[in-house]
């Protein structure tokens, strides 16, 4: 019965022993030989070279940071647990389950073989660190067979010949939540590289990585799942600045791109194989020679919800196409600063479709938006619009086919080449909503809105738009109010009276149906209404504001200066009551300067009268006296010619001695003929010869302003003389 019982428990009499100048054992080797299955080995101190287990299930534990190994070897079918240990040499695995959880691989710059290797068995990294890991032939770590998973690792500085971090070359490789900083291989892939089996990476981060091929992770005749991650600052002095596929079998999911570089493909060298990118970002992508962003040759490339952002390229400032089969779903593309042919796009070779696209604000010589010199591209759903050069271009042997899709520029619409506009393209500002910002869905009342290919439904079951956001596969746009109209058609998706097609309250400071119009000038003509300190006299008639011509007579101040007709010549008299609206020197109230032929004060009198007494300067011998004219009353020996006769009326007493009547008459001098002239001028009366010099006051003309003052001239002689 004891024995009975001594079997049942077994498993928990399993010891727990120590290693260190106190403990139970001085050396780690020396524990792990003299234990049994089951057994825990806490290290206090040790730096043993080597360590061997076989076919044993054991747990090890560091217990400080003299806890060290020089170099640790599981062999066959152990089942062993090594945490927080300093390893100095390497971990070599050849078989069974083995879980290395929060060690240190510290390396010293170059060093005599890998941190870790895994040849069979299965295999788990947890939180461990490697450290300034140097491998002049390999890479820090490597793994020939079995499964090797890497969760939470951090990769520092580490370098290789092939992979800068980890080395596939058959087998499993899964890396989740990870980083990897300053990575370098000589060969192909700065952090990763991958000649064999299937490697797995999610949720991890990349920065700073070089390498000839694949500045981050390259993959070559493999195949390998890359989800949810990050990758930044990659160079590669051949292909692919962050990713180089070759030959293999990828897919890329919700991972971002930044600052890649490389002689081909700044973000991406594709190579043969099939590659598929769902939901990527990359940014900033630059290649010497083709494809800022991607690369691909002679490949079957599936792209579906890609984001591309600045960068340049010589060829395919962002995808750079030579030969195989390309499918674009659901692409927003813009801002490529330079390339010199195909801004967003350049195909050389093979045939592509590219769905529901957005090219914008891309920059080239040709093609801003697209440029294909070979091979059969086709435009379906897509948004075209201001691109520098072309928005599309073909030439040699290169064709597009354009259908239900709008295409707009800063310089125009341009294509060139054969370019084939069929079903459904049109020409018209696309309404972007806010483009400077980085926000390219259709706004509201944009013209690409329900307008994509038929049959094509967006996410929210409306008929499909134009654009990136157009679809079944686009990204889901929120509708954050509830409204139904979701955010690009809601220019203020925090409020549900405000969305395209609600009715806008006039003055209330608010653009309710997002027409993005001044809420201050309800008639739409460009001037806000007084009352809310514009200058628009009526809002509600955009045929009344400043700058309108004026209507003469019609009793309306059409240009609101406070005028009821035009004011031409802006001296403030209107039409109406200037009577020379072209200059501004005339108008009521003017002062009229007189004989100048100007009626400047708008009086309608005669300007040659100016004493208005009906008679003109040359018949009036007085102009200034409206008491002296040919037809005023003589008044006798008052010294002043007032019926301009030329003689002043004496009275006589004896005046029927007088044949004259008792006046006397003053003689003309014979000593001045000019003066006889003028007087004869006055007694005979005006002529009406000349147009200046009128003889009444309804015979308008005179003989001309020099003759009359001649025959006044003449009068004041005689009337001195006498």
């Amino acid at each position: 019965m004891t024995g009975f019982l001594l079997a049942l428990c077994a498993p928990s009499l399993a010891a727990t022993v120590t290693v260190g100048p106190d403990g139970d054992y001085t050396s780690l080797d020396e524990a792990v030989h003299e234990a049994g299955d089951g057994d825990t080995i806490l290290v206090l101190e040790s730096d043993d070279q080597l360590v061997v287990i076989d076919s044993r299930e054991l747990f090890i534990q560091g217990m400080g940071p003299d806890a060290q190994v020089g170099r640790l070897q599981v062999l066959g079918s152990a089942s062993v647990t090594v945490s927080s240990l300093t390893v100095k040499q390497g971990v070599e695995i050849e078989g069974g389950q083995v879980a290395l959880d929060a060690l240190r691989f510290e390396g010293r710059g170059q060093m005599p073989g890998p941190a870790l290797t895994v040849r069979d068995g299965e295999v788990t990294v947890v939180a461990s660190t490697f450290s300034d890991w140097e491998v002049q032939d390999g890479s820090p770590v490597q793994v020939f067979g079995g499964a090797l998973e890497v969760e939470s690792g951090a990769f520092l500085r580490t370098s290789g010949s092939q992979g800068g971090a980890i080395r596939l070359e058959a087998g499993l490789l899964i890396v989740t939540d990870s980083s990897f900083e300053d990575t370098h291989a000589q060969g192909a892939g700065g952090a990763i590289s991958a000649s064999g089996g299937h490697l797995k990476v999610q949720s991890s981060s990349f920065l700073r990585g070089q390498a000839a091929h694949g500045g981050h992770i390259a993959v070559d005749g493999a195949s390998a799942n890359v989800s949810r991650s990050t990758f930044e600052v990659g160079e590669a002095s051949e292909g692919g600045g962050i990713f180089s596929f070759r030959a293999a079998q990828v897919t890329v999911l919700g991972s971002t791109m930044a600052a890649g570089s490389a002689t081909r493909g700044g973000s991406a060298f594709v190579e043969g194989g099939e590659v598929t990118f769902q939901d990527t970002h990359s940014v900033g992508g630059v290649a010497t020679e083709d494809g800022g962003h991607f690369y691909a040759s002679d490949a079957q490339v599936r792209m579906t919800r890609s984001v591309i952002e600045g960068g340049s390229a010589a060829r395919g400032g962002g995808f750079f196409q030579g030969g195989g089969d390309v499918t674009v779903q659901n692409a927003l593309w813009t801002g490529i600063e330079w390339a010199e042919i195909g801004g967003a796009w350049y195909q050389a070779s093979g045939t592509s479709r590219v769905a529901f696209a957005t090219l914008g604000d891309n920059h080239a010589a040709h093609g801003g938006g697209m440029a294909v010199t070979g091979g059969r591209a086709v435009v379906e759903g897509c948004i075209v619009t201001d691109n520098t050069g072309e928005g599309l271009y073909a030439s040699g042997a290169g064709e597009v086919q354009v259908s239900f899709s709008l295409l707009y520029g800063s310089s125009g619409y341009e294509s060139v080449g054969d370019v084939t506009l069929q079903t459904g393209s049109i020409v018209a500002d696309p309404r972007i909503k806010a483009p400077e910002a980085g926000e390219w869905m259709p706004g509201s009342y944009s013209p690409a809105l329900d307008a994509g290919p038929l049959g094509q439904s967006d996410p929210d079951g409306s008929p499909a738009d134009m654009g990136a956001y157009g679809g079944p596969s686009a990204w889901l746009l929120m509708d954050g109010d509830g409204d139904g109209y979701p955010y690009g058609r809601d220019c203020d998706d925090e409020a549900a009276a405000v969305h395209e097609y609600a009715v806008d309250v006039f003055y209330d400071g608010v653009d309710s149906d997002c027409r993005a119009d001044d809420d201050f000038d309800q008639d739409g003509d460009g001037h806000r209404a007084a009352q809310y300190g514009g200058d628009d006299c009526d809002d509600t008639d955009a045929s009344r504001s400043p700058g309108n011509g004026e209507q003469n007579g019609d009793a309306v101040d059409g240009d609101c200066d406070g005028l009821l007709d035009q004011d031409l010549d802006g001296d403030g008299w209107s039409a109406n009551v200037d009577c020379d609206d072209e200059d501004a020197s005339v108008h009521p109230w003017a002062d009229d300067e007189p004989y100048d032929s100007v009626d400047s004060d708008c009086a309608g009198d005669d300007d040659w009268d100016q004493d208005g007494d009906g008679w003109r300067l040359g018949a009036d011998c007085d102009d200034t006296d409206a008491s002296v004219a040919p037809d005023a009353a003589e008044i006798g020996a008052d010294g002043i010619d007032q019926d301009c006769d030329g003689e002043d009326f004496t009275p006589q007493d004896d005046s029927a001695a007088d044949p004259d009547g008792g006046r006397e008459l003053i003689t003309p001098d014979p000593d001045f003929p000019e003066r006889e002239a003028n007087s004869a001028m006055v007694s005979l009366g005006c002529s009406t010869t000349s147009p200046t010099s009128p003889t009444s006051p309804t015979s308008p003309t005179s003989t001309g302003f020099a003759a009359a003052l001649m025959a006044l001239a003449g009068s004041l002689l005689l009337r001195r003389r006498d």
